[in-house]
């Protein structure tokens, strides 16, 4: 028995792979245009974006596709597919790594594609708490190279360098000094050879240059001795105005009266002032007087007209009339009161005690009368002015325009 060969005939042979893909592309075609549905196509960049959807754009965001037996799929960009589901939601992406991006609006219609886009924004990877991305790091909104920008890392914060130093020569106890960490007591042990090397003393917790150290002794002598003398007033306690941004106390003085006046300030930084009448000092624009802070011995002194004396020890003898309120009623004043650091002080001197105004008219201008000369001049009469031509008289018939005495009485015309 013969076996036959079966041979398929050109009709039956297998159709190229392209043919076959163009033929089920027009047949899902087809069958989408029959059924009247609608398209999605979702990219992101870079791909492999995981598709959330949510029906109201709140959270929670589930992966796409929903299905009808509440269970989910898990599709990744970029995708395309046809549905019928005819609605409108919310859909986004998600990528390990990167930022997620706000949720797009996708309406659905039949034999419409909706096209998404996403553009994933990658995030930073963290260092020591920062955020780091290709050796830079985020400060203030910008990525900057720390090292060009003169920052450093410590505890998980961007700062300065020189702050990050100081907080480690800080937790180190140690100080700078020089550009150099050393120890406090060798700070203070080298600050010491280089004031003595520069001729300084020290005096009251200060390095001073012999000049210094006298004036501030003579004050001292001074303001002891105006102490000793009777018939001294009390100055009044000064006024706190404020507080300043200062390691030191800040001082106003004001003097209230008709004579200059002397002031002494005796106690860890002494110095003394002259203020003219009725003049200030340390409340002007630029003026500004700041002592170390303790407790000082504040003493006004009136003073002559003729200047500042030269000697303290001359000027408290010679103030000692002043003192028992021979100075025209003006009196030396004195007070003993601590002034803080960081706060401003005012001092106010009125004479000591209040100045009887026959005491203060000697201070007064004279009144200076300068002579005047009055000079009369004679003014010449002025001429009679001419009578008028009879021609030109009108009205009354007798030749007056009005009858003699003026208008009558009774008002209006006379009667005929």
């Amino acid at each position: 028995m013969t076996k036959a060969t079966s041979r398929r005939t050109p009709s039956r042979r297998r159709a190229d792979p392209a043919v076959r893909r163009f033929a089920a592309a027009a047949a899902l075609a087809a069958l989408a245009l029959a059924q009247g549905c609608a398209k999605l196509s979702v990219r992101s960049e870079p791909a492999g974006a995981q598709l959330l959807w949510s029906p109201n754009g709140l959270e929670p965001f589930r992966p796409w596709p929903p299905t009808g037996d509440g269970r989910e799929g898990n599709t990744a960009t970029p995708h395309s597919e046809f549905t019928t589901t005819r609605d409108v939601f919310f859909m986004t992406v998600e990528k390990e790594g990167y930022r997620r991006p706000l949720a797009k609006l996708v309406q659905l219609a039949p034999l419409r594609t909706a096209r998404l886009s996403f553009d994933l924004e990658k995030l930073p990877e963290y260092e020591g708490g920062l955020p780091v991305r290709d050796g830079l790091v985020l400060y203030q909104g910008e990525w900057v190279d720390p090292a060009a920008a003169g920052l450093a890392v410590h505890e998980g914060r961007l700062l300065g360098i020189e702050q990050v130093r100081a907080k480690e020569r800080l937790a180190q106890g140690l100080v700078e000094f020089e550009g150099r960490d050393v120890a406090p007591a060798e700070r203070d042990r080298l600050w010491a050879e280089r004031q003595r090397a520069e001729g300084r003393t020290l005096f009251k917790e200060r390095w001073l240059l012999p000049e210094e150290i006298a004036a501030e002794e003579a004050v001292d002598r001074a303001a002891a001795e105006i102490n000793t003398l009777d018939g001294l007033a009390d100055l009044d306690a000064p006024r706190v105005l404020g507080r300043v941004e200062s390691a030191f106390a800040q001082l106003q003085l004001f003097n209230n009266t008709a004579l200059p006046v002397r002031v002494l300030l005796s106690g860890p930084s002494s110095r003394e002032l002259r203020l003219e009448p009725f003049g200030s000092f340390g409340g002007g624009p630029g003026e500004a007087l700041y002592v170390v802070a303790g407790r000082y011995q504040v003493v006004y002194l009136p003073l002559e007209n003729d200047g500042l004396p030269a000697a303290p020890e001359s000027s408290a003898t010679r103030s000692a009339a002043g003192a028992e309120g021979r100075t025209a009623g003006a009196r030396t004043a004195i007070t003993s009161q601590p002034l803080a650091s960081g706060f401003r002080y005012s001092f106010n001197y009125s004479g000591g005690d209040r100045l009887r105004l026959e005491d203060l008219r000697q201070y007064e201008p004279p009144q200076v009368q300068l002579p005047v000369e009055r000079q009369e001049i004679e003014v010449p009469e002025a001429p009679a002015a001419p009578a008028p031509p009879a021609e030109a008289q009108r009205g009354n018939p007798s030749g007056g325009g009005r009858p003699p005495g003026g208008r009558p009485p009774g008002g209006g015309r006379p009667r005929p």
